[in-house]
């Protein structure tokens, strides 16, 4: 459970000057109205992003996130209240992102450890390491097109999560 408060969880972006102050309730609030169509409903670039893969509408995709991440995907909001950090890398995994998903990758900062947890996690897929990993390497496979290649965003020396190590992100 990421049961910690949110002055220990947004600490890192705190102490870089990232943010200036933990958010009030408010702007939780505020945050998890403004980030609901995107939860809601597939965006403008959804149908180009799972082009190819076998599942990619959203009516057959959404099923298997759904069965893979739980209860969590369903969270409308800023996504600090998810019951745990493997959400967040299900997540990430199973969802296509266009570009560094800046603010996905950020929230995986506020955990103990995310970051390298998430390589960890994202390797395994890759590696087909357990049986659980390539059931999850098949499922994303059937919902991404090119899924190796998608991870491959993320683990590649420089990649997404060396960057976000350094907190290397994008402007916008």
């Amino acid at each position: 459970m990421l049961t910690r408060n949110l002055t220990e969880r947004l600490k890192p972006f705190l102490e870089r000057g990232l943010i200036r102050a933990i958010p009030t309730p408010w702007q939780l609030v505020q945050g998890s109205l403004e980030m609901a169509p995107y939860v809601v409903t597939p965006d403008a670039g959804d149908r180009s992003r799972y082009d190819g893969a076998r599942f990619g509408h959203p009516l057959l995709r959404t099923p298997i996130v759904l069965a893979q991440i739980g209860i969590d995907h369903l969270q409308i909001g800023h996504g600090l209240f998810v019951r745990s950090a493997e959400s967040y890398f299900k997540h990430l995994m199973f969802v296509y992102h266009e570009g560094m998903p800046t603010y996905d990758l950020q929230l995986v900062q506020t955990v103990p450890n995310g970051l390298e947890r998430l390589r960890a996690f994202a390797e395994a897929i890759e590696r087909g390491a357990t049986p659980r990993a390539r059931r999850q390497r098949k499922l994303i496979g059937w919902v991404i097109p090119e899924a190796s290649r998608y991870r491959h965003e993320f683990l590649r020396n420089g990649g997404w999560i060396d960057r976000a190590e350094r907190f290397d992100y994008p402007s916008t």
